[in-house]
C-alpha cells in the first residue's frame, strides 16, 4: 500500500482558506453596500465606508491564492483514481480560485477609485460611474468562480469515495458543499433567487467547513488506499514460490 507523506504547506493552505470566510462573512454581514436597492447607494456606502468592502474583497483574494495550493495538494491525492478526470477538475478549480483573486484584488483597489469619484466627481460623473460599478468591478457576472470550484470539489470527493483517499464523511460533505457552489452559479445565471440562496446558506458552511478538515487531513499524512486503478505489489519470496506451484 502506497502512503501519503505530510503535506505541510497544502495542510496550512487549506486551513488558511477556510478560516478567510469568517472575516468574508462578518465583513458581508456588515457590509452596507451590499444591502443597497439601487448602483447609486452602492456608491455611496463604499464612499461613506469603504473598511467592510476591502476586508471582504481581501479577504477572499488572499484565500484563493491559499486555494490554489489547496487544488494541487487534494487533487494528487485522487489522481491515481483516475487522472483524466482529476486533471480537468484541477484545471477548472484553480481557474476559479485565480479569477476569484483577480476579481476581489481589482475590486480592492476600485474602493480608493470609488472615494475619489464620490467626493471630487460631479453628479453626472457619479451617475455614470454607479451605472457601471458592477459591469467595471464584477469579472464574473454570472458566477463561473462558484461553479468552477463546485465542480471541482463534486469531482474529487466523488473519486475519493471511489478510492478511499480520505474518511467517507469528509467526501460526502465535500461532494456536497461542491454541488452547493454550482447551485449558487446557476442560481445567477437562471436568476433564481432561492436555489442562489439555498447555495449561498449551505455552501457558505459546507465548504469553509470541508477545508480545514481536509487541511488536517492533510497534515497528518495519512495512508490512503489503493487505488482500484492502480496495480497491486508483486508477492515475493515463498509467496511467488508458492503461486508458482499451483
Amino acid at each position: 500500500m502506497r502512503s501519503n507523506n505530510r503535506d505541510l504547506f497544502g495542510g496550512i493552505s487549506a486551513i488558511l482558506l477556510g478560516l478567510s470566510y469568517i472575516p468574508v462573512g462578518i465583513a458581508a454581514s456588515r457590509n452596507p453596500a451590499l444591502r443597497a436597492s439601487t448602483p447609486a447607494e452602492a456608491l455611496q456606502a463604499v464612499a461613506e465606508n469603504p473598511k467592510w468592502t476591502r476586508i471582504e474583497t481581501m479577504s477572499f483574494a488572499l484565500g484563493s491564492l491559499f486555494g490554489l495550493a489547496t487544488v494541487q495538494a487534494v487533487s494528487r491525492r485522487v489522481e491515481p483514481a483516475n487522472e483524466g478526470v482529476t486533471h480537468w477538475a484541477s484545471a477548472v478549480g484553480m481557474l476559479a480560485f485565480a479569477l476569484v483573486s483577480i476579481k476581489d484584488f481589482r475590486s480592492f483597489v476600485m474602493a480608493a477609485e470609488t472615494i475619489r469619484i464620490h467626493e471630487q466627481g460631479d453628479p453626472v460623473v457619479q451617475k455614470t460611474f454607479a451605472e457601471l460599478m458592477t459591469p467595471i468591478t464584477d469579472l464574473d457576472p454570472l458566477g463561473f468562480s462558484y461553479g468552477g470550484v463546485g465542480a471541482w470539489l463534486t469531482a474529487v470527493n466523488l473519486l475519493a469515495i471511489r478510492s478511499g483517499a480520505w474518511p467517507k464523511y469528509l467526501s460526502y460533505t465535500g461532494a456536497l458543499g461542491g454541488l452547493m457552489y454550482v447551485a449558487i452559479m446557476l442560481g445567477q445565471m437562471f436568476r433564481s433567487k432561492p436555489l442562489f440562496l439555498i447555495g449561498v446558506m449551505l455552501g457558505s458552511f459546507l465548504g469553509p467547513a470541508w477545508y480545514i478538515q481536509m487541511g488536517v487531513h492533510l497534515l497528518r499524512g495519512q495512508p490512503h488506499a489503493v487505488s482500484p486503478l492502480e496495480p497491486t505489489l508483486p508477492l515475493r519470496g515463498r509467496d511467488t514460490d508458492a503461486a508458482a506451484g499451483e
